[in-house]
């Protein structure tokens, strides 16, 4: 649940920009908010759709941040991980 309201908060505060959150200011805010910010994109360099991957933890909580090459890929990637939220 803390997971989300992260990703909620930090989701609306770049709705307000109109410009979409960057790889690098999520790593600014996380990092504001004491998060360890780690980039793992080469994990998934097989992935071509994927453009970064940012893990964040604090020690309880873990935050992942994707930027996707399109909008398609980032739908996508959002419905599977929606369905597996949702059980």
């Amino acid at each position: 649940m803390t997971v989300l309201m992260i990703i909620l908060a930090l989701f609306l505060s770049s709705v307000g920009s109109g410009e979409p959150m960057t790889a690098e200011s999520f790593r600014k805010n996380m990092s504001g908010m004491g998060y360890e910010v780690v980039d793992v994109t080469e994990q998934y360099a097989d992935y071509g759709d994927i453009v970064s991957i940012l893990e964040a933890e604090n020690g309880s909580v873990y935050v992942e941040f994707c930027e996707f090459d399109s909008s398609e890929a980032a739908a996508s990637m959002y419905d599977y991980s929606r369905e597996v939220l949702e059980g």
